[in-house]
């Protein structure tokens, strides 16, 4: 390791005698700015502290869009949707057509994953090139500029996440990462520091950027690997740090949210929930193993907590963020995070039945945890109306415009074949395509009366409630309710006498929701 400072080297030489010489990183940047904000000891940074926790503050104190809307948002949630395959198609002209496609289902962000190695120099190569790590002008920003100016152009926020697999020489140990495609171990923190500070700069010099998180599922030794889960928290606590210092400081993005974690469900496989905690230096609820952290460890600053609840069920869903809050205030009364830390769900979707047959490998342990197309509708409305219903969940997300097409994680909103490239049903919209651009959920109250939810993303003003008549089986309407500007009502409705709901848009009524009876909740 070259380095200008002879005390440093000298520590170094001392603990390697010991046997505990630190992982060495090579100089990635000569850029003055990375070089002073960037500290080995990232325990202690009480100025950046400070700065993070206004950012909290003033994030709170915002409307969740930041649109200048009147008062804050009680109730409701922005609406994430994510095909980085479908709307980063390799040319621009599809791109944009897919980006109008999405634009026309109604959400509020798109989440765009940028792919580290994809972005970095000589990616696959196991030698590090000779390049400025925290200088833009390094990368191929092309995909991901395709993606964020057709996003802005369709006027959708864009929530960046970054992405394994990471650039071969980025690794601790690169010849781990030969012959994977996917690698993505032991990733140096210094070298993330980086490129977090190169995209913030590059996405700065191009407009906003609604919110980051910083590595993808760093739960799941998938994206983030080579190691144990305490190792792995660890690791995922310094990118933290580093990177959101990166962000904000050295790379200018002082307004942005930026949310821990993006962990994956730990419902599946509790051990999964053991690098939340490792992150924030506690135990875990599943493990013996304890973080080695200070006795008096560093507060964490947030917007608030990403998180992934795949379920297969609407319950398995609510089950997994209400697990995920108390795990929250569990941190907040150990003091590792503030009070009342709201989750922001920034991936997911039910996995489906699609035009190819699942796998016996299939997402969420298929075969069981494979729904209908139908149940994928219904499933998708009641989810939101319990997030609605939640003031503390402020997003939703939808995984996939369209099926991945191989029987393997089919949750897109309309159908794919890649086994079979003619079928003719290949991009045909499922019913959760309908659903999600106008969803209805109807839940008894009593005996005589309903309370109709509806999410009108697409038509964000006002929808119609029509009834059906048990007798005639003719439909009426019922009443004309106006939404908040995310889209979203309720009505409380007399139900003596029918036996179905359907919503249709007030100013199109050719946008309708599916037709359902009532639920009791």
């Amino acid at each position: 390791m070259r380095s200008p400072f002879p005390l440093a080297i000298a520590l170094i030489a001392a603990l390697a005698a010991h046997g505990c010489a630190p992982a060495e990183e090579e100089d990635v940047s000569t850029d003055a700015a990375f070089l002073s904000d960037y500290v080995d000891d990232y325990e202690n940074d009480a100025e950046e502290d400070a700065a993070q926790a206004n950012l909290e503050a003033r994030v709170e104190a915002s409307d969740e869009l930041d649109d200048g809307a009147a008062a804050k948002r009680t109730h409701g949630a922005v609406s994430i949707l994510q095909d980085d395959a479908y709307l980063g198609s390799y040319d621009d002209a599809s791109s944009k057509a897919h980006y109008a496609d999405a634009r026309a289902l109604g959400p509020d962000v798109i989440r765009l994953g940028v792919i580290w190695q994809a972005a970095a120099p000589a990616g696959t190569s196991l030698t590090r090139p000779a390049f400025d790590a925290a200088d833009p002008a390094g990368y191929d920003w092309s995909s991901v500029d395709r993606r964020y100016d057709n996003a802005r152009a369709a006027g959708l926020r864009v929530l960046v996440t970054i992405h394994s697999p990471i650039p071969h020489w980025a690794s601790e140990e690169p010849a781990r990462c030969k012959d994977n495609p996917h690698c993505a171990w032991k990733p140096k923190p210094r070298e993330h520091a980086a490129f977090v500070t190169a995209l913030g700069r590059h996405l700065k010099a191009k407009g906003p950027v609604w919110a980051f998180t910083l590595w993808n599922e760093p739960n799941l030794g998938f994206f983030l690997g080579g190691e144990d889960d305490v190792a792995r928290g660890m690791r995922y606590r310094k990118f933290w740090f580093q990177g959101l210092k990166a962000l904000r400081k050295t790379a200018g993005q002082r307004t942005a949210r930026v949310f821990f974690g993006d962990m994956a469900n730990g419902a599946h496989s509790p051990d999964h929930w053991a690098v939340f905690h490792y992150a924030l230096c506690l135990p875990s609820p599943n493990k013996d193993a304890r973080p080695p952290c200070a006795a008096h460890p560093r507060k964490v600053y947030t917007a608030g907590i990403a998180f992934h609840p795949y379920a297969p069920s609407p319950r398995g869903v609510e089950n997994a963020y209400e697990t995920m809050l108390g795990f929250v205030d569990d941190a907040s009364r150990a003091g590792r995070l503030s009070a009342n830390r709201p989750v922001y769900l920034t991936e997911h979707a039910f996995l489906t039945r699609g035009l190819v047959e699942p796998a016996p490998s299939a997402g969420l342990g298929a075969p069981g945890n494979i729904v209908t197309p139908a149940e994928q509708a219904t499933y998708d409305d009641q989810v939101d109306h319990a997030v609605f219903a939640h003031p503390r969940v402020r997003s939703l997300a939808q995984f996939g415009v369209m099926d991945e097409g191989d029987g393997k994680w089919d949750s897109g909103l309309r159908f794919n074949d890649i086994v079979h490239p003619t079928n003719p049903r290949k991009g045909e919209a499922k019913p959760a395509w309908y659903s999600y651009r106008l969803a209805i959920d109807v839940t008894r109250v009593d005996g005589d009366t309903v309370l109709v939810f509806g999410h009108a993303r697409a038509c964000r003003s006002a929808f119609v409630v029509e009834g059906r008549a048990t007798a005639t089986k003719a439909w009426s309407v019922r009443a004309t309710v106006a939404t908040d500007d995310l889209g979203y009502a309720t009505k409380s409705l007399p139900s003596a006498g029918i036996d179905a709901w359907r919503l249709r848009c007030s100013s199109d009524a050719t946008i309708a929701s599916r037709e359902t009876g009532a639920r009791t909740p």
